[in-house]
């Protein structure tokens, strides 16, 4: 046993596999043993075998708390929410100070749509250990699915920081880094990974994930053959290797992979979703559109069971018509006195707006290529103040949208406010990656700055807004055919895809009459057809000259 420890400390689970067997056949009836066994089989993705020795450690002494917690965060991870929970619960029971069952079971309150349960569950871990890892982790998963992206990686480092062989972290840090264009800083943090961490046979597939994502194929193909002949992640390694096919648009190759691939096998707690959304890429991309649909709605489904998605169009209803109330005419002629007229110095913000697969995406390709816009992709600036999490402890007066027109009866306190918020926006702007103070200015296309169209120009008067615009029906499906890293709940289902996209073009459209403002609609389909012209229209909106580069936007960056 002591051998085998002294094995999974410098990373080597397969000779402390071995050591713990052959410790456990010499007669050793000793529960931690048999749970080291146990935690080596888990690490090393073998949850079927890691859950029967759980269970027999569970059977032979009932007191023993470890077994149980272990077991829970099995079966958590298995998708067998109901078992979980009751064996989460007996550990609970048996040592209520057991920090890493709490911040487990956190996570099945989310899984279960108890999020407040959840978040109360983790903050009690974090009150009585603030470097609880585990916790923070589960903390930065809970900020992603609330689109609080940058509150999400500062989880995801401090829990580095506290434990720095949590390869969860590092996986979850390096994705979100990926997802920002920040490649080399991401592959630096998960080589340090593989000298930390244990479970380096995951690690590495992640990474060739991560590389797949990118587009950058052959450091994928070079990752992924540094595991090739490992077992515990076989029916992954194989979905990466369908999704390769799929970037080469060998799509009969990639399907006969994926048809082939057991789901019952797969380890890591969104493959199968993922696969499924694949797999409905894939029979779009042949024309099999029945086998398409029902594979993305098979996916959509699998993805809500394990996340415990919903959507909760009560509360996106009335947080829609809080936003058409507060920016009212009659409010509208209160706030646009306040609005922030002293330009600060520096690049200016471009936003770009729509419904998620409305064209922004495209739209920052053309418009990066000119030389006075640097494309800064989706910022997270606006969202922090919109979802009141830019700072801890805001008083509920004000919280947005409500606290603008509570601030408007303070002396000097919208001005304030205001200042707050842009200054908030423009530091985060300044951390993206390729933020670039020589060039006048930037674009953010986060689709869902939409609805906030009046707060935008309280901040930023002289800021251009385009309106992205797609067929509404190629939107919701596009959407709903998407598998979305983190937030976009409405997408469960194709009907609360379009709800949502209701909501949200009517907050937009509403905001934008009551408040006279002028934004520049343009329209995908348009873009797409004729370019040139559109461009050029585009360009005289924003005031700058014409730049033939913005016409080969298949050679940007982004």
């Amino acid at each position: 046993n002591n051998l085998a420890n002294a094995y999974k400390r410098i990373g080597d689970l397969n000779r402390a596999g071995i050591a713990y067997r052959r410790s456990l056949a010499l007669g050793v009836n000793d529960p931690r043993v048999t749970m080291n066994l146990s935690e080596t089989l888990y690490q090393q993705g073998n949850l079927e075998e890691a859950a029967k020795l759980a269970e027999e450690a569970a059977s032979k002494a009932p007191a023993f708390a470890p077994a149980f917690k272990k077991l829970g965060a099995i079966y958590l991870q298995q998708g067998r929410t109901e078992e979980a929970q009751a064996i989460l619960k007996k550990a609970l029971a048996l040592d209520p100070s057991d920090l890493d069952a709490r911040a487990n079971m956190a996570m099945l309150k989310l899984s279960l749509l108890e999020p407040e349960d959840a978040q109360r569950h983790l903050e009690e871990v974090l009150v009585a250990n603030p470097r609880h890892a585990g916790a923070l982790v589960n903390l930065g998963i809970i900020r992603e699915d609330q689109a609080q992206r940058m509150a999400a990686k500062e989880c995801y480092a401090a829990a580095i920081e506290s434990d720095p062989g949590m390869s969860a972290a590092y996986a979850n840090l390096a994705r979100l880094l990926f997802e920002d264009g920040r490649e080399q800083e991401a592959r630096n943090l998960l080589k340090q990974a593989l000298q930390e961490s244990v479970g380096k046979d995951l690690i590495y597939l992640d990474w060739a994930s991560y590389e797949e994502l990118a587009n950058n194929l052959t450091q994928a193909r070079e990752l992924l053959n540094k595991i090739k002949d490992k077992e515990a992640f076989r029916e992954e390694m194989d979905w990466l290797q369908a999704r390769l096919h799929i970037r080469n648009k060998a799509f009969e190759p990639a399907l006969k992979i994926l048809r082939s691939i057991d789901p019952e096998r797969l380890v890591m707690p969104d493959s199968h979703s993922g696969m499924l959304f694949d797999l409905g890429k894939v029979y779009d991309k042949l024309g099999r559109y029945p086998e398409a649909y029902a594979a993305y709605e098979q996916a959509n489904e699998t993805k809500n069971r394990r996340k415990g998605r919903f959507y909760d169009e009560e509360l996106d209803t009335l947080t829609n018509l809080r936003i058409r109330e507060v920016f009212s005419a009659d409010n509208w002629a209160r706030l646009q006195p306040g609005r922030l007229t002293a330009r600060v110095s520096g690049p200016q913000p471009i936003f770009i707006v729509g419904f998620p697969r409305s064209g922004t995406s495209l739209l920052e390709q053309i418009l990066g290529m000119h030389p006075d816009i640097t494309p800064l992709g989706e910022l997270d600036g606006l969202t922090g103040i919109v979802t009141n999490s830019y700072k801890p402890q805001i008083r509920a007066p004000d919280r947005y949208p409500q606290g603008l027109l509570n601030a408007v009866a303070e002396k000097e306190g919208l001005e304030a406010l205001l200042n707050e918020y842009r200054d908030f926006y423009l530091e985060t702007a300044r951390g993206a990656l390729g933020h670039d103070d020589d060039v006048p200015w930037f674009t953010d296309k986060l689709p869902h700055n939409a609805p906030h169209i009046g707060l935008i120009h309280l901040l930023f008067p002289e800021s251009p807004i385009i309106y992205m615009a797609r067929h509404p029906l190629d939107s919701c499906l596009s959407a709903y055919f998407s598998n979305f890293s983190a937030g976009h709940s409405y997408t469960a289902g194709l009907e609360s895809t379009a709800r949502h996209y209701k909501n949200v073009m009517t907050t937009y459209r509403a905001v934008k009459s009551q408040t006279g403002m002028q934004t520049l609609e343009v329209k995908y389909e348009e873009l797409v057809r004729q370019q040139g012209p559109e461009v050029r229209r585009i360009l005289d909106f924003l005031g700058l000259p014409w730049e033939p580069a913005c016409l080969q936007h298949e050679k940007s960056s982004r």
